[in-house]
């Protein structure tokens, strides 16, 4: 199937990356030289994998509650240690391998979208701005505009077919 292919794909950019780890970090020969419950694979796909829950929760649902579940304190630490890079690197990798996946022709007959939700902020006039976006509780003295926007995209075509702009009030 070819969420599982997806998937796949993937896993082995984040192992592509990984295996030149010294690339993608500060002190080369020092990060991530020595073994330990977070490996660079374990904290790359927790941060692309990331939801909008605290980080305590993602983590416990990350490593599906485990005894020796590590703290979030190394989590920190470990994400210290890698570039920014390491992510793009991933992004960069697992696109262009994406593309060269080939889909059986039961696989043709669907239509395979991908949604994804975000909410943006930005400063305005009221003259120009819905009063719906505006946020002032607490977040800002004067307050500001935010709105979510659900993207759907298809894979297999590689456009986006539809979003949805909502108020960050409304949102679902």
């Amino acid at each position: 199937m070819f969420h599982l292919k997806l998937k796949d794909t993937l896993k082995h950019s984040i192992a592509t990356v990984t295996s030149h780890m010294d690339s993608f970090v500060y002190n080369p020969g020092r990060d991530y030289s020595r073994i330990r419950k977070l490996s660079p694979d374990h904290v790359i796909s927790f941060l692309i994998s990331q939801g909008a829950s605290s980080t305590k929760c993602e983590f416990l649902d990350f490593f599906q509650m485990s005894e020796d579940l590590p703290s979030i304190s190394a989590l920190n630490q470990r994400r210290s240690q890698m570039m920014p890079e390491a992510l793009e690197a991933v992004f960069h990798e697992f696109t262009s391998s994406s593309e060269k996946l080939e889909l059986s022709k039961q696989e043709q007959q669907y239509q395979y979208i991908a949604a994804d939700g975000s909410t943006t902020s930005f400063f305005s006039f009221s003259k120009y701005s819905s009063d719906d976006y505006f946020i002032s509780e607490g977040h800002s003295a004067s307050g500001f505009y935010s709105i979510h926007i659900n993207a759907f995209y298809d894979i297999n075509k590689r456009i986006y077919t539809d979003a949805i702009l909502q108020s960050a009030h409304k949102k679902r």
